[in-house]
This record gives structure tokens, sequence and C-alpha cells, in this order.
């Protein structure tokens, strides 16, 4: 199986917006002028073109990228990320030499 026949993955924080999406119906009084047409996730999610996963709060690296976090969190969420800080990179570059 080729890397573009499989699914893009969607990693979601939140367990409501998920079932929402799955359903193809998204139910509140300020949806209630977007036209059916809009919703078209639930036949992504159907024929395989979209991944919906859960993924918990706490390990939800975009995060750094949408919220204003505290900095134990920011620190934690950025090894994940591959991200060092510049302390790192002159530490790792004084052992090189």
């Amino acid at each position: 199986m080729k890397v573009l026949d499989l699914p893009t993955v969607v990693h979601e924080d939140n367990a409501a917006c998920i079932h929402q999406m799955k359903s193809g119906y998204i139910k509140g009084d300020r949806t209630k002028h977007i036209a059916p047409k809009m919703f078209h996730t639930k036949e992504l999610i159907d024929k395989s073109v979209i991944d919906l996963q859960y993924v918990k709060s706490d390990d939800n690296v975009a995060d750094i990228f949408t919220k204003s976090l505290p900095a134990y969190k920011h620190w934690a969420i950025m090894p994940k990320l591959g991200l060092r800080s510049l302390r790192e990179l002159e530490l790792d570059s004084k052992r090189c030499i």
C-alpha cells in the first residue's frame, strides 16, 4: 500500500467534535444557517480520505501553536515536536568541539 493511499490522520482533543464530524451533522443555534453541503467531513471519513483520532488534551502538541500555555506544559511539548532551547544547542555545540 502506498503512503498516498493511507488516510490523512486528524488528531482532535474534543470528543464531541469528533462525534459530530463522524455523524455528519452539527447541532447548534449558531450553525443553522450553514448549508449542509459545507459539512463535507463525514463524506471524507466514509471514503477513508481522513481518519479522525482522539488525542488527550495533555498530549495535544498543537496546543503550543494555538494557546497560551503554562511554562511546564510548553517545555513538555517542545521535545515532542523536535524543538530544543538555544541553551541546549549551545551545550551540544560545545561538546562537539
